[in-house]
């Protein structure tokens, strides 16, 4: 966790700038959430408070926190939020509503568990495949499994394909939105990945859900 957490620190101040899908990956989740009088609301994963900034107008709500492992996340968010820096799987809140866009990805299968709604955003198996195609490196993310007693009350999935000008600038894409896949490149290997990467794109796979449990 703690490699991934420098990877990410460093793409905060680009981050915005560049995860064209995340946003909206964020604007989608958010304007699904039923409008109901939430007391306490909890995100996990804030980063630069993209989903923050959707949610936060669109409902009603008493108490917000935030959580993110890194703690320059903090300087992103709005000032009426309360912040916890940390491991998300190491906060104990039971909210009335726990957020989280294209955050659980990273956590190995992990879902916070909450008595009331969950929302949140992953990637569906077959994301970013021209990866897979060019390098062999798959980025098999772990869809997590939900209880037996849980009600899917929204569920999409949809495709969103980014064409780049260039495959460095396909690569300084995934840099900049904190992909880490790639890190231990060498030289060669980007200039390798650069001449067999004829068509420079990138197909996103995301999987939004709204469940509550029964």
């Amino acid at each position: 966790m703690k490699l991934l957490q420098q990877r990410f620190e460093k793409s905060f101040d680009s981050y915005d700038t560049h995860a064209v899908v995340q946003k909206i990956m964020a604007q989608k989740l958010a304007a699904a959430i039923p409008q109901r009088n939430y007391g306490t609301v909890l995100e996990i994963g804030a980063g630069t408070g993209l989903l923050t900034r959707e949610i936060m107008p669109r409902i009603k709500f008493q108490h917000y926190i935030a959580n993110d492992l890194c703690e320059k996340s903090r300087d992103y968010l709005p000032a009426d939020v309360d912040f916890i820096a940390g491991d998300a799987r190491e906060v104990n809140i039971d909210a009335d509503l726990v957020v989280s866009n294209a955050v659980v990805q990273w956590l190995d299968g992990w879902l916070p568990q909450t008595s009331g709604l969950l929302a949140f955003s992953t990637f569906a198996p077959g994301n970013l495949h021209e990866l897979k195609e060019l390098t062999g490196i798959a980025l098999d993310y772990k869809l997590p499994a939900l209880a037996a007693d849980t009600e899917i009350l929204y569920r999409e999935e949809f495709e969103h394909k980014l064409i780049f000008e260039t495959p460095m600038e396909l690569l300084a894409h995934l840099k900049h939105t904190g992909v880490n896949s790639l890190a231990r490149w060498t030289f060669a290997d980007v200039k390798d990945f650069c001449a067999r990467c004829t068509t420079p794109e990138l197909t996103y796979k995301p999987l939004l859900l709204i469940t509550e449990r029964k």
